[in-house]
């Protein structure tokens, strides 16, 4: 099942503070097309007369500076009550999601599990991957778009395998279109791009590709193929999980282990480090009579992206004293890791294969952080980020 981890594998520069829709129009105003407009309606048009729509989504995400690449793809089926969507079938390799417009299933092909939501709050559905820059999202954002003075619009045109096609150039400030309509505001100052697409002949969406003016070499591209405006409906049985229950059995939800409490002592553990491509390992009896912080970390996530500053600054802060800080990587692989070894050049010790360990000690998602006084007893254990960071720094100086 494909739901993204976006507020997780996010950039640092986006961090989510409010999901809004913004339909007045701005007390500014930017460059601005008429042709623009013009082909914007046209789509908007096009898109809105639809009752239902069927199409293969295809999604690349690029992330260089993170070394995150990724390319997923499904069969969409949509319909629509409105502007919204009322029901839908996901279907890729290795899942297939189904909204009936009262219950919501997700089908796991590799296990052959299913996984009910009987009472639906539609709000899920935008953290779904393949309604990320989808064409129900701009069905229903296109005219707010127009409206938006603030949104700058550009025009050129295109050819495509010898077909024409027109480029919507769309800017905007410190905002990105959500997933299912309206807008994800950003704290930091940053300029996001999308280059719609779109088929000069049908006035359909064939790719928008998303920028920002950050990491200038990021982008996010989708592609809509195999668009059918009239499809034929999926057969009544396949919307209700009751048909499926023959091959498919109920997921089991793996019970999460609470946290590791305060003043419980942390059992040995051992982990290889990475260091210039070599493989040590570090075992915890080497750490006796330091103060250990453990930051535990993935690779595909936006918030413990934005903790490696945070860390070279309590590594600096704490230098040359009697404090071991570590990091340790869930799950990637040593060459994933050794990415951001070559890239941060710690002085910290960078530590991976720490699943087991992390595990044990109830980490539950990431980034999370354990504190060890020198006896090897927990004092802090917990979120890890900016605002945990003064408290983490205040234990450390009490106990060094």
């Amino acid at each position: 099942m494909h739901v993204s981890k976006r507020y997780y594998r996010m950039k640092k520069y986006l961090s989510f503070v409010i999901y809004i829709v913004l339909f007045t129009r701005q007390a500014y105003a930017v460059n601005t097309n008429p042709e623009a407009i013009k082909t914007l309606m046209a789509t908007a048009d096009k898109l809105l007369a639809m009752q239902s729509i069927n199409y293969h989504y295809t999604r690349e995400t690029n992330y260089y500076k993170d070394n995150y690449f990724s390319n997923i793809s499904a069969d969409s089926y949509m319909e629509f009550d409105g502007e919204k969507v009322s029901r839908f079938q996901l279907n890729s390799e290795t899942s297939k999601q189904i909204y009936n417009g009262t219950v919501y299933f997700a089908l796991n092909k590799k296990d052959h599990t299913y996984a009910l939501t009987t009472h639906v709050d539609q709000k899920i559905f935008s953290s779904f991957s393949y309604f990320n820059n989808s064409i129900p999202s701009f069905r229903f954002m296109l005219k707010y778009i127009i409206q938006n003075d603030s949104i700058g619009k550009t025009q050129h045109d295109t050819t495509l395998a010898g077909n024409p096609y027109k480029v919507v150039g769309l800017t905007m400030q410190n905002k990105v279109i959500d997933y299912l309509g309206g807008y994800m505001k950003f704290t930091k100052q940053v300029t996001i791009y999308y280059d719609l697409i779109i088929d000069a002949a049908t006035s359909l969406p064939y790719q928008i590709i998303q920028r920002n003016n950050i990491e200038k070499a990021d982008f996010v591209r989708v592609t809509y193929t195999n668009i059918n405006t009239s499809p034929v409906k999926p057969a009544e049985l396949t919307w209700y999980y009751s048909t499926y229950t023959k091959d498919y059995k109920p997921e089991k939800k793996a019970a999460i282990k609470p946290i590791i409490t305060v003043g419980t002592t942390l059992a040995a553990w051992q982990l290889p480090e990475y260091k210039n491509n070599d493989i040590a390992m570090l075992q915890s009896s080497s750490l006796k009579g330091k103060v250990v912080f453990m930051e535990f970390w993935i690779k595909n996530c936006g918030p413990c992206m934005e903790m490696f500053p945070v860390l070279k600054s309590l590594q600096q802060k704490f230098n040359n004293q009697a404090v071991q800080i570590l990091t340790v990587n869930a799950y990637d692989s040593s060459k994933d890791v050794g990415f951001f070894y070559y890239r941060e050049k710690p002085a910290y010790k960078m530590l991976y294969a720490g699943e087991a360990l992390a595990k044990e000690v109830g980490i539950a998602f990431y980034p999370q952080a354990i504190l060890l006084d020198k006896s090897g007893k927990v004092i802090y254990a917990g979120a890890f980020g900016a605002g945990s960071k003064a408290k983490i720094e205040q234990l450390i100086e009490k106990i060094l």
